[in-house]
Protein backbone atom coordinates (compact mmCIF):
# COMPACT_ATOMS: atom_id res chain seq x y z
CA UNK A 1 0.00 0.00 0.00
CA UNK A 2 1.65 3.53 -0.39
CA UNK A 3 1.69 6.34 1.34
CA UNK A 4 -1.17 8.43 -0.29
CA UNK A 5 -3.56 5.48 0.34
CA UNK A 6 -2.04 4.99 4.05
CA UNK A 7 -2.85 8.71 4.25
CA UNK A 8 -6.33 9.15 3.35
CA UNK A 9 -7.51 5.67 5.02
CA UNK A 10 -5.97 7.28 8.33
CA UNK A 11 -7.99 10.42 7.26
CA UNK A 12 -11.05 8.49 7.11
CA UNK A 13 -10.49 6.17 10.27
CA UNK A 14 -10.44 9.55 12.02
CA UNK A 15 -13.79 10.53 11.04
CA UNK A 16 -15.07 7.68 11.63
CA UNK A 17 -14.35 7.91 15.12
CA UNK A 18 -15.43 11.55 15.75
CA UNK A 19 -19.11 10.59 14.39
CA UNK A 20 -20.84 7.99 12.46
CA UNK A 21 -24.42 9.21 12.24
CA UNK A 22 -26.23 12.46 10.38
CA UNK A 23 -28.02 13.35 13.60
CA UNK A 24 -27.28 13.59 16.83
CA UNK A 25 -29.41 13.70 20.17
CA UNK A 26 -27.62 15.34 22.74
CA UNK A 27 -27.57 14.59 26.68
CA UNK A 28 -31.22 14.87 28.13
CA UNK A 29 -31.23 18.19 30.34
CA UNK A 30 -34.43 18.36 33.09
CA UNK A 31 -35.92 20.51 35.05
CA UNK A 32 -39.53 20.92 37.00
CA UNK A 33 -40.45 17.05 35.50
CA UNK A 34 -40.08 18.85 31.72
CA UNK A 35 -37.43 16.91 30.04
CA UNK A 36 -35.32 18.83 27.22
CA UNK A 37 -33.05 16.81 24.04
CA UNK A 38 -31.42 18.58 21.56
CA UNK A 39 -31.18 17.24 18.10
CA UNK A 40 -28.59 18.36 15.72
CA UNK A 41 -27.43 17.41 12.04
CA UNK A 42 -23.75 16.79 11.62
CA UNK A 43 -21.71 17.26 8.53
CA UNK A 44 -18.42 16.24 8.51
CA UNK A 45 -15.97 17.01 5.28
CA UNK A 46 -12.13 16.01 4.99
CA UNK A 47 -9.42 15.99 1.98
CA UNK A 48 -6.26 14.59 1.80
CA UNK A 49 -3.31 14.39 -0.50
CA UNK A 50 -0.11 13.57 -1.26
CA UNK A 51 2.87 13.35 -4.07
CA UNK A 52 5.23 10.76 -4.29
CA UNK A 53 8.98 12.92 -5.14
CA UNK A 54 11.56 11.93 -7.46
CA UNK A 55 13.98 9.16 -5.96
CA UNK A 56 16.29 10.66 -4.17
CA UNK A 57 20.10 9.43 -5.84
CA UNK A 58 22.38 9.85 -2.23
CA UNK A 59 19.45 7.59 -0.34
CA UNK A 60 17.80 5.84 -3.28
CA UNK A 61 14.21 6.44 -1.57
CA UNK A 62 11.01 8.51 -2.81
CA UNK A 63 10.75 10.86 -0.19
CA UNK A 64 6.55 11.50 0.18
CA UNK A 65 5.10 14.57 0.65
CA UNK A 66 0.89 14.68 2.07
CA UNK A 67 -1.39 16.34 3.87
CA UNK A 68 -5.06 16.14 5.09
CA UNK A 69 -7.30 17.88 6.99
CA UNK A 70 -11.13 17.73 8.38
CA UNK A 71 -13.86 19.44 9.44
CA UNK A 72 -17.41 18.90 10.86
CA UNK A 73 -20.11 21.09 11.40
CA UNK A 74 -23.22 20.75 14.51
CA UNK A 75 -26.08 22.39 14.02
CA UNK A 76 -28.96 22.62 16.38
CA UNK A 77 -32.77 21.78 14.32
CA UNK A 78 -34.89 21.21 17.26
CA UNK A 79 -35.34 19.61 20.49
CA UNK A 80 -37.50 16.78 21.90
CA UNK A 81 -39.58 18.04 25.19
CA UNK A 82 -40.70 15.60 26.98
CA UNK A 83 -43.67 16.00 29.91
CA UNK A 84 -45.86 13.88 32.05
CA UNK A 85 -47.73 12.27 29.26
CA UNK A 86 -46.52 14.13 26.22
CA UNK A 87 -43.59 14.28 23.96
CA UNK A 88 -42.90 17.39 21.55
CA UNK A 89 -40.69 18.11 18.85
CA UNK A 90 -39.70 21.86 18.52
CA UNK A 91 -38.32 23.06 15.62
CA UNK A 92 -36.13 25.97 14.88
CA UNK A 93 -35.78 26.26 11.52
CA UNK A 94 -39.41 26.40 10.44
CA UNK A 95 -38.34 26.21 7.03
CA UNK A 96 -37.02 22.15 7.99
CA UNK A 97 -40.55 21.66 9.66
CA UNK A 98 -42.28 22.09 6.72
CA UNK A 99 -39.89 20.35 3.99
CA UNK A 100 -40.53 17.38 6.67
CA UNK A 101 -44.33 17.88 5.54
CA UNK A 102 -43.56 18.61 2.11
CA UNK A 103 -41.35 14.74 2.13
CA UNK A 104 -44.37 13.21 3.87
CA UNK A 105 -46.75 14.32 1.38
CA UNK A 106 -45.18 12.91 -1.34
CA UNK A 107 -46.11 9.32 -1.63
CA UNK A 108 -50.18 10.49 -1.35
CA UNK A 109 -49.31 13.07 -4.40
CA UNK A 110 -48.09 10.44 -6.51
CA UNK A 111 -50.57 8.11 -5.75
CA UNK A 112 -52.91 10.91 -6.64
CA UNK A 113 -51.77 11.50 -9.90
CA UNK A 114 -50.84 7.89 -11.34
CA UNK A 115 -54.74 7.84 -10.07
CA UNK A 116 -55.88 10.55 -12.05
CA UNK A 117 -53.47 9.35 -15.61
CA UNK A 118 -55.38 6.04 -15.06
CA UNK A 119 -58.76 7.50 -14.95
CA UNK A 120 -57.78 9.39 -18.30
CA UNK A 121 -57.08 6.45 -19.83
CA UNK A 122 -60.22 5.13 -19.66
Amino acid sequence: MNNITNLLDTAVDKIKSMVDVNIVMGKMLTYNQVSVIPISKVKCGFISGGIDQKEDPSTKKNPFGGASGGTMTLTPIAFLVILENDAKILHLDEQSHILENLVDLIPDTIENLLSLIRKEKH
